[in-house]
C-alpha cells in the first residue's frame, strides 16, 4: 500500500515493541526514535507517523514539537491536509 514506508512501519514498531520488554532494550528504543527523528518525512502520512513514532517511543520533547510543528504547518487553509505538498486537501489525509 502506499501508506506502507520505513516511518510508517517504524513508527507502529515504536508502539508494538515496548510491550515485549524482554526483547526490545530500552537502548535500542531510543536508537529507533534517533533514527526516525532524523528521517525526512516527505508525505502527510509520514509526518503524521512520524510524530506518532516519537510519541510512542518517548523520544526527547524538542524533537516531538517539531515533528508536530511540521505537520500543523502542512495544514491547507481550509483545515484540511493533502497527501503530499501539491495536492489539495482530501478525506483521506
Amino acid at each position: 500500500p502506499l501508506e506502507e514506508h520505513d516511518l510508517h512501519r517504524t513508527a507502529l514498531a515504536l508502539y508494538v515493541l515496548p510491550r515485549f520488554q524482554n526483547i526490545v532494550t530500552p537502548e535500542r528504543m531510543k536508537q529507533a526514535a534517533e533514527w526516525l527523528a532524523a528521517q525526512p518525512a516527505r508525505t502527510n502520512d509520514e509526518m503524521a507517523m512520524k510524530l506518532l513514532g516519537l510519541h510512542w517511543a518517548g523520544a526527547p520533547a524538542q524533537a516531538t514539537r517539531e515533528a508536530a510543528k511540521r505537520l500543523a504547518a502542512s495544514m491547507r487553509t481550509d483545515g484540511g491536509f493533502g497527501g503530499n505538498p501539491w495536492l489539495p486537501s482530501d478525506n483521506h489525509s
